[in-house]
């Protein structure tokens, strides 16, 4: 091999070993990315995962608020037909007697009857 052609094939192999350095610091940037989004990934799989809990949270709590808006109607109903009932009684005469409860009266039982402050029962 004569010198030019050896001059040649140094240049062709330092032009290789120019190639293959660009080659491998772009393989370690992108690794260092995979790297980055494998962390996003796993920060994103984790807040899907927080996000799916509170949302079966919420669903059971608003199932309990309709058991409860349910529960609230039918006592509303109940204290509705107790109402009706009381406003057919007639006043006793009698002094000694007790007194006829009053519409009024009788409605804001029925409120704070609804709102848990007095049982309904303890007003009659």
């Amino acid at each position: 091999m004569n010198a030019q052609a050896l001059k040649r094939q140094i240049a062709d192999w330092q032009k290789l070993a120019d190639h293959c350095k660009a080659v491998t610091q772009e393989c370690a940037l992108l690794t260092q990315e995979c790297a980055r989004l494998e962390s996003e990934c796993n920060l994103y799989y984790n807040d899907r995962e927080v996000f799916m809990q509170a949302a079966d949270e919420a669903e059971e709590r608003a199932a309990a608020a309709q058991e409860r808006a349910a529960a609230a109607e039918t006592r509303i109903q109940e204290l509705i037909t107790e109402l009706e009932s009381h406003e057919h009684y007639e006043t006793p005469r009698d002094s000694f007697e007790k007194p006829k409860v009053g519409r009024l009266s009788i409605l804001l039982q029925i409120v704070a009857s609804v709102l848990n402050l007095k049982p309904f029962s303890q007003h009659c």
